[in-house]
């Protein structure tokens, strides 16, 4: 597992990888473990997860990643930080696993980007990340 710094030759970690990010808060109904669980199974590809954020699961999420050498962590990236990675990103990531009332605004982050959205969204939120 990697922990980015943005101070190291970010772009020489992922390059020549499929990078799929995760931006956001590490929270319960908003958690990318998935992505750790995914990660083990691709650890032998050129499949890298970024998982970019903070919070009550980042610990948790941490430990999980230690000995995954395709999982990087950088933390709470400035708006900045987060742009370079959505330039060198292929898949954004919304992996909530609760239905939720309010549409989380990653996946504007995502769509804004111009790369595909990966959710576990239904209803009028599926068919908006379907049509855009």
């Amino acid at each position: 597992m990697g922990i980015l710094s943005w101070d190291l030759n970010f772009l020489d970690v992922i390059k020549n990888r499929f990078v799929i990010t995760f931006v956001g808060t590490f929270v319960r109904n908003n958690n990318p473990s998935i992505l750790i669980d995914c990660a083990e199974k691709l650890i032998d590809s050129d499949i890298c997860f970024i998982l970019a954020g903070n919070g009550e699961l980042f610990n948790e999420i941490q430990n999980r990643a230690t000995s995954l050498p395709n999982v990087f962590l950088p933390g709470w990236l400035n708006q900045g930080e987060i742009d370079i990675l959505l330039k060198h990103s292929h898949i954004g990531i919304c992996p909530t696993s609760h239905i939720r009332g309010a549409f989380p605004n990653k996946t504007f982050l995502y769509l804004s980007a111009g790369f595909p959205v990966i959710s576990s969204f239904q209803g009028g939120r599926k068919e908006i990340i379907e049509k855009y």
